[in-house]
């Protein structure tokens, strides 16, 4: 599976989100976040996105980015 352009112009940016519904009664998943997980690990490995251009939200209330200074230049796309 190829998710990026061959020849992609600009930064490769990627906003993963995993939702468990933690603490939820009904309805709480236990794979989302293994999932997002997974899906980072390969659009490092195999689509070369650097971390540093990824953010990835879950449910845990972690924010887990290479650089947390960067949050909002990162969202604006201007870094």
């Amino acid at each position: 599976m190829n998710i990026v352009n061959d020849n992609p112009s600009g930064v490769k940016r990627a906003v993963l989100i995993g939702i468990n519904y933690v603490g939820q009664q009904q309805g709480e998943l236990s794979g989302c976040h293994n999932d997002v997980k997974n899906i980072s690990s390969y659009l490092q490995e195999v689509q070369g996105f650097h971390p540093q251009n990824m953010i990835t939200l879950m449910d845990d209330r972690v924010l887990y980015m290479a650089n947390p200074n960067h949050y909002l230049t990162f969202l604006a796309g201007k870094g």
